[in-house]
């Protein structure tokens, strides 16, 4: 049977904090033992844009550094109650979509961005994701503004770190896999111009490179 995937933090946000809702965690147990009874192999996603609103108050979630050992934390209970059955685990759910939406576009959560007729703060230039796109109708062309990295950043090495707490102490014993989903709009030049082609690349590289070549990395 093909994997079917569970949102692992969206029923336990809590596991952020020092204190484990038990029942969220039996509620998963129940889940991930039915699946299993009817012969479908869960396949775990950690985050999938659903921050825990306390530690968007506490320092601004992704945009700081702390997230990276409460995320890994987070993921160490989530292994140790759940690892004994779930043998697929994905950290973080598209990177990309979750900084550039929140904090470029401001229209996913923590919804923030330059724009102050949509949100109430933020800066787009330098929180977001890789790049930006404006389109200029009346030009007929596209351009590219390349921003910040805080939130990805700070995400690619909140990944990195569930990672390691996964392989050193867990993946022994449980024989599990980890990964990560990524997602990406692959461009084409528009035409065999070497100008068109080395704007597709630039265009592919700042989009979704600096995400899987991390990955190739570590």
């Amino acid at each position: 049977m093909p994997p079917i995937l569970l949102k692992c933090i969206s029923g336990v946000t809590f596991l952020f904090s020092k204190d484990v809702n038990e029942q969220a965690v039996k509620h998963y147990n129940t889940l991930i033992d039915s699946l299993l009874a009817a012969g479908i192999e869960p396949l775990v996603t950690i985050y999938h844009w659903d921050l825990p609103q306390n530690l968007e108050d506490k320092y601004e979630g992704w945009l700081s550094r702390e997230i990276e050992r409460d995320f890994a934390n987070y993921a160490r209970i989530c292994f140790e109650r759940f690892g004994d059955r779930v043998k697929k685990w994905i950290t973080i759910n598209e990177p990309w979509t979750s900084c550039f939406m929140g904090y470029v576009l401001g229209i996913f959560a923590p919804g923030r961005c330059s724009d102050r007729s949509r949100c109430l703060q933020g800066n787009s230039s330098i929180e977001g994701s890789a790049f930006a796109w404006i389109h200029f109708h009346s030009l007929s062309m596209a351009a590219f503004i390349f921003v910040g990295y805080i939130a990805a950043h700070n995400m690619l090495n909140a990944h990195a770190a569930v990672v390691e707490v996964y392989r050193q102490e867990f993946q022994p014993q449980q024989g599990g896999v980890i990964g990560i989903t990524l997602n990406h709009d692959w461009a084409e030049p528009l035409t065999q111009s070497d100008e068109d082609i080395e704007a597709a690349d630039i265009r592919n590289e700042f989009a979704m490179g600096w995400y899987y070549r991390f990955f190739i990395i570590l």
